[in-house]
């Protein structure tokens, strides 16, 4: 379902969705689950509409063989997010990146809360690396790729500073429960009904 995509020379490359499957399934695995199948269908979906995708999923990713070569014929491995380079340059040297929903990669994935810390700390610090080396295309358009796109600079922050967010939130909560408790659960409310929706 990925290779097809390829029949097109604007595209460079293809990503599809990761399925946690992880066996014997736990709490953690059935969690990471979910957040697959709402968080990164629902963004990579969005991202196809702007034409600008953030990361071909490392297990699930097919670039073409001029793509590859185009890229200096290996993929850069400088960060600790070597897919997310991977995706960005592709996009910047002008060809298209696709997330395809209907073809699916099965994946094993941490089954304990220290794995998934570990996991997640490596993912970001790759894309602190990311951001710091493509600091000059994002907020900046351009004719030959999408990066520079107003909503995807929104989104590539807004993800890459929610753990300070979630963090900064949390502590304000806590404060406020001392000095208020019907203030911090109406805030509290409020929070979950944000996200929620």
């Amino acid at each position: 379902r990925m290779a097809r995509h390829l029949a097109d020379p604007d595209v460079g490359a293809v990503t599809a969705f990761i399925r946690e499957a992880s066996q014997p399934p736990n709490w953690m695995s059935r969690y990471i689950g979910y957040e697959y199948a709402t968080a990164q269908l629902a963004a990579r979906r969005a991202q196809n509409v702007v034409g600008a995708q953030a990361c071909l999923a490392g297990g699930a990713q097919l670039l073409s063989r001029e793509n590859l070569e185009a890229l200096g014929g290996r993929v850069d491995t400088e960060t600790l997010a070597e897919d997310t380079v991977t995706t960005l340059l592709t996009q910047l040297r002008g060809r298209i990146v696709i997330f395809d929903p209907n073809a699916q990669c099965y994946a094993e994935e941490p089954a304990s809360i220290t794995g998934l810390w570990k996991q997640r700390l490596r993912w970001s610090r790759g894309n602190l690396q990311v951001s710091r080396r493509f600091r000059s295309i994002f907020f900046r358009p351009s004719r030959i790729h999408h990066l520079g796109n107003v909503w995807f600079g929104l989104q590539w922050y807004s993800t890459l500073l929610l753990p300070a967010f979630m963090i900064l939130t949390s502590a304000v909560l806590v404060a406020l429960w001392f000095v208020s408790r019907h203030d911090a659960m109406l805030l509290f409310r409020l929070l979950w009904g944000v996200t929620a929706l």
